[in-house]
């Protein structure tokens, strides 16, 4: 007989591990494996405890601190490797792999551990008493329920069907739990969500200690995100709406202050990933660890690893003038440190004699969430939080979907408050005349590509408009691609999962 899939083997059935939320240091959990879920929800901070677990999900090698910025840059064609990369990620580029991928499992195996994290404070902080009042019981279920939204919807998203647990595993689930239809998990995250909503506090409520908790406007936006998704336009633009008019966000004046650590959870931050210091092993970063640094620097910096660059697909979608460009790569010839390093190549920018080349070669690199802005090297010690909901990204949804409504003006009001924050021409542009629901849908997709680049963000925008994947990722087959496999360690462990359910093509 199988036992319960390796998710569950991962976590051993623990309510959690010892480690924070964020940066913040919210509360230093002391030991928490000794107790179970009968003795440990008995006070209020207990509770915040168990809910400060589930955001170290984020912090996992599975997902921000490694893999999770791997797999949707390379599948979505907005990274390319170079020969330092390792097999398992030239894989994801090359779109060679299948159910036995390191990188495929382990988000999965993350993102599993976050749903059966959060399953254990929906189940017991309703029934904690002591220490918490009735606002603070509520806002850590809407954490929970916003957070369970969140994982379910990577995981829908990318392998459609997949197992749907909504209590925590216990000894009647030790076989294992079969696929649950997609669109029953997509109804899920929206109830998930909805309660979410009605839970927590909106952003301005939080003191600044907290911030990088989930909130009412987080919510809001996810579900638009969610709806967009599954082509619901109307009522996403709903939801995004309440988001534009809650007057809770911003753009920030200067593009670039949202992927520097001085810049973080600023007025357009509507959910974060959270990081800070290093705090314990990074490679051991399993959620058992007490590690809450990121490896993005270190695995993308010019002068790191180097793993991956930019694409020239993704270099070439920037209109000429545009200056997010320069906010987005480091090219040859840019100053960086401060102004106080030169990035020399070995013929675009030849350096002084004397002087070794920054670079190899003459290629273009990343600038986002590296901080040669203020340093002259990166590690693998990154403290740069991670932007999941930018304010920009939710105008664009909202133009969207008033898009594919006909509201063109509408949607070209949005766009174009989203290009006039970096001082570009607004629409329409001779490349993009906007004066079409398909002219305005296409205009705003590359509005999407360059505002957002680099931020995991296009992979499943290519996932929900499937007309530009091919032209985005040429080796792409479609519609095998348009589903990752489901990890062969699922299949294996669990019963009633077997390989004849393995997504097509695989």
């Amino acid at each position: 007989m199988k036992k319960f899939f390796s998710i569950i083997l991962a976590i051993g059935l623990a309510i959690f591990v010892t480690q924070s939320c964020n940066e913040s240091d919210l509360l230093d959990l002391t030991n928490p494996n000794e107790l179970s879920s009968e003795t440990f929800y008995q006070t209020g901070e207990q509770a915040l405890s168990a809910v400060n677990v589930i955001y170290n999900s984020f912090q996992t090698l599975g997902l921000y601190r490694r893999r999770y910025f791997f797999l949707n840059d390379l599948v979505s064609g907005e990274a390319t490797g170079l020969g330092s990369l390792a097999g398992d990620m030239v894989q994801l580029e090359q779109r060679t792999f299948d159910g036995s991928n390191p990188a495929i499992n382990e988000m999965w195996t993350a993102l599993y551990r976050g749903v059966h994290r959060a399953n254990l404070v929906i189940q017991n902080v309703p029934n904690t008493q002591n220490s918490i009042t009735d606002e603070q019981r509520r806002q850590y279920l809407g954490e929970a329920q916003f957070l369970r939204a969140w994982f379910y919807f990577e995981l829908v998203s990318v392998f459609g069907d997949v197992p749907m647990l909504l209590e925590p595993a216990n000894d009647a689930v030790v076989a294992g739990v079969a696929r649950t239809p997609r669109a029953q998990v997509f109804t899920q995250i929206i109830t998930d969500l909805d309660q979410a909503e009605q839970n927590l506090p909106a952003k301005s409520q939080y003191p600044d200690a907290d911030a990088g908790r989930a909130t009412k406007g987080a919510a809001q936006a996810l579900k638009g995100k969610v709806l967009l998704f599954q082509g619901e336009y109307g009522k996403a633009a709903g939801e995004l709406e309440k988001v534009v008019a809650s007057n809770e966000y911003a753009l920030v004046d200067n593009y670039f202050d949202n992927f520097t650590e001085e810049g973080e959870n600023n007025s357009e931050s509507v959910f974060e990933i959270q990081f800070g210091s290093n705090t314990g092993g990074q490679w051991a970063a399993d959620g058992g660890g007490n590690g809450d640094v990121t490896f993005r620097g270190q695995e993308y910096g010019f002068n790191a690893w180097r793993n991956v660059i930019p694409s020239e697909r993704l270099q070439n979608e920037f209109e000429g003038a545009d200056p997010r460009f320069s906010f987005t790569f480091y090219c040859p010839c840019d100053e960086f440190n401060g102004g106080a390093n030169n990035l020399y190549s070995p013929s675009a920018c030849p350096p002084p004699d004397g002087v070794n080349p920054v670079t190899p070669d003459d290629l273009c690199n990343w600038r986002k969430y590296q901080r040669y802005y203020r340093s002259a090297s990166e590690n693998t010690n990154s403290p740069i939080n991670f932007n999941y909901l930018r304010y920009s990204d939710v105008l664009l949804m909202l133009a969207e979907a008033k898009a594919e409504a006909g509201d063109i003006n509408g949607a070209l009001a949005l766009a174009n408050e989203v290009r006039d924050r970096v001082g570009m021409p607004v629409y329409p542009t001779d490349a993009y005349p906007f004066s079409s629901k398909e002219e305005a849908i296409d205009a705003i997709f590359h509005e999407r590509i360059v505002e957002l680049a680099g931020e995991q963000v296009l992979y499943k925008d290519l996932l929900r408009r499937t007309e530009y994947y091919a032209e985005w990722v040429p080796q792409a087959q479609i519609p095998k691609h348009l589903l990752l496999p489901i990890p062969q360690s699922e299949i294996d462990n669990n019963e009633n999962i077997s390989n004849s359910d393995q997504n097509p093509g695989y």
